[in-house]
């Protein structure tokens, strides 16, 4: 006759059983971050930042190629990376003028992006 191991042997085993769910779940939420690109002449997946930012989900990276962008960004409350592949000498984002920011960020975004503002009258 099979005996059931102690209650303390159970915990343990189910202690690491936690763990393990725990690791798999975190290297699946890592997994399913995208990377999307971004290139004016199209090389990339988007001609435009604002079409990659609708397409993008929480914890998704928006690599902006070099160029300038005519367009205003509104982040939608998504968390996401944006990253000039240039850096901010080599990529811009001009907002024509409008007035507010070049990006608009209002659910509690925050956005630290090596790509530089011009047309609005306040930095992000």
């Amino acid at each position: 006759m099979r005996s059931l191991p102690p209650a303390a042997a159970l915990g343990v085993c189910w202690g690491s059983a936690l763990e393990l769910l725990m690791v798999w779940l975190a290297l699946l939420a890592t997994a399913a971050a995208a990377t999307h690109t971004v290139d004016p002449a199209g090389g990339a997946d988007f001609t435009t930042i604002q079409a990659a930012i609708a397409a993008a989900a929480d914890g998704d990276t928006i690599e902006v190629g070099v160029g300038t962008y005519a367009e205003c960004l509104d982040l939608g409350g998504k968390d996401l990376s944006l990253t000039g592949t240039g850096g901010a000498a080599a990529t811009t984002v001009d907002c024509g003028g409008a007035a507010g920011s070049a990006i608009l960020a209002l659910a509690g975004e925050v956005a630290t992006v090596p790509i530089a503002f011009g047309g609005s009258d306040a930095p992000f």
